[in-house]
């Protein structure tokens, strides 16, 4: 073989190596890069598990915990105010002990659902434990939470679903603070 072919075949079989190793490294990024959207997907999920109640799907008193501080504190910086509803639903334990967990579970659902309508994007609710619900009303004053409060009630009273699932034997009681 002259020095010609050799060099040929040098280079030759260095252009075979080099579009091998950047086919792999394409390869190589395209699945990292599908990994990465994978393990980002399932930490977002982890995380919006660790801070969603399971059953009612709001907010947990975890999440409400870690970030009522920081809610209350942003408002007090733009010199707005901060309302707190917390309701409980009313004889809860007879609804359970007449119509079974299930159906007061399917309750705490609805009324988890009304209030989460209610509450859109502007407000936060979280279910602060067994039948109680929080919500956390940035920019109101504590009239305008007592009117939004009462507004709830009653649409929770006058609630189809609610009525049906208990008899007609369903309201919720709540309490107001600024």
């Amino acid at each position: 073989m002259s020095y010609e072919e050799r060099w040929m075949d040098t280079i030759s079989s260095f252009l075979i190596v080099a579009v091998f190793i950047i086919a792999v490294i394409i390869i190589m990024t395209v699945e990292y890069g599908k990994e990465h959207k994978k393990v980002v997907s399932h930490a977002e999920e982890l995380n919006q598990q660790a801070i969603t109640d399971n059953l009612t799907q709001l907010y947990n008193q975890r999440y409400l915990m870690e970030n009522i501080k920081k809610i209350v504190e942003a408002q007090h910086s733009q010199q707005s105010c901060v309302s707190i509803v917390l309701f409980d639903i009313d004889d809860f334990k007879r609804i359970n002990d007449t119509y079974g967990h299930l159906r007061g579970n399917q309750v705490l659902c609805r009324l988890a659902v009304i209030l989460q309508e209610k509450a859109g994007d502007k407000y936060i609710a979280a279910r602060y434990g067994d039948e109680k619900i929080m919500l956390i009303l940035s920019g109101c004053t504590r009239d305008m939470a007592m009117q939004f409060a009462e507004m709830i009630r009653l649409d929770v009273y006058h609630d189809a679903v609610l009525a049906e699932l208990t008899c007609n034997q369903f309201s919720v009681s709540g309490g107001v603070t600024q």
